[in-house]
């Protein structure tokens, strides 16, 4: 069985990019998950702001379209 590794990419970048997205929205109204969030300071142009939230997402959105992009190409390269 292979995967549809389109589907998977962007099934997966878009929940990354919105689980990215969220946690920065929390994190600069409430305070919520700063320690997690540290890790995306160092990015270009990505801040605790509602800017830096629409930057997280598209950071996250392309981080986890190529990490499942990749896993899928090696599971069906590996299955057939």
């Amino acid at each position: 069985m292979t995967l549809q590794t389109k589907t998977l990419a962007l099934s997966g970048g878009v929940t990354y990019g919105v689980v990215v997205f969220v946690l920065t929205l929390l994190t600069t109204m409430l305070g919520i998950g700063a320690p997690w969030i540290t890790f995306f300071l160092d990015l270009p142009l990505y801040s605790l702001s509602i800017m830096g939230s629409i930057v997280g997402f598209l950071y996250g959105f392309i981080v986890g379209y190529v990490v499942l992009y990749l896993l899928g190409t090696l599971y069906s390269f590996f299955d057939s």
